[in-house]
Parts: C-alpha cells; structure tokens; sequence
C-alpha cells in the first residue's frame, strides 16, 4: 500500500543526489518489497512495523498464528498482509469474542463484555452502537 510511495520517494531523493544519513519513516521500513525495491539506500532508515508474520501468537477465534494469517491473506488477495489487515482482524477477533461473552447482541451489553477483555483494551477504538 505505502510501498509505492516510499519507493518514489527514495529514487526522487536519489535523482537529486540527496541522500540523509538517517530517515524515519511510520510505515515503509517494514513493507515486504520496500528493501528489495530501494538496495542499499534503505540501510539506514529507520521505522516500524506493528505487525509482523513472524510474531508468535494465535488468534483465538481462527486458530491461526501469525503467519498463517499471513499465508490465508496472501493466497485469498494476491497482497502481502500488512499491518492494516492484521489490524482489521484483530478487531473483528474482539468483536466476536465480545458478542460470545454477552447474552444478546445488543451494543448496550456487548460493551461491558468488551470493556473487561485485556484483547479489547488493546482496541479502544472498537463501538458498539445500540440497535436502532
């Protein structure tokens, strides 16, 4: 998704024969084709990754680790998983678990549920609405 970008913006630096010592970056560093897209000029920049196949844990709702996650999104898309899609599932993760734990799936009881899951305090940004 954002290793298009970063890749141009690299090669524009490159073009202008301007290259930092050191670059941030929130996201490119840890894009699948970013290294292999830009050499050398990829060593000293620095940056995240929330999310990597390589983590070991097992969603609770699939059964599939890190990496499996990773082989089924792949193979399903034809796209490297990238932290987003790691997120997305994650939230779905905490959805399920929080309508499992309440009687009915009404936003006014799920919510308590979610709110003493330690996986939901992780995703604050979770809502659930009332039924219309």
């Amino acid at each position: 998704m954002y290793a298009s970008a970063c890749t141009a913006w690299v090669r524009q630096l490159r073009a202008l024969d301007y290259m930092p010592r050191a670059q941030v970056f929130t996201v490119c560093v840890g894009s699948d084709d970013f290294g292999e897209d830009v050499g050398d000029d990829a060593a000293y920049m620095l940056g995240v990754s929330p999310w990597d196949k390589s983590l070991d844990m097992t969603d609770s709702v699939t059964g599939w680790t890190a990496r499996e996650f990773y082989d089924n999104f792949e193979s399903f898309s034809g796209e490297s998983a990238t932290y987003h899609a790691a997120s997305a599932a994650a939230s779905l993760n905490v959805a399920v678990l929080a309508m499992e734990a309440s009687t009915r799936l009404v936003g006014a009881l799920v919510l308590p549920c979610c709110g003493i899951m330690s996986t939901c305090r992780k995703y604050p940004f979770l809502i659930f609405f009332p039924a219309l």
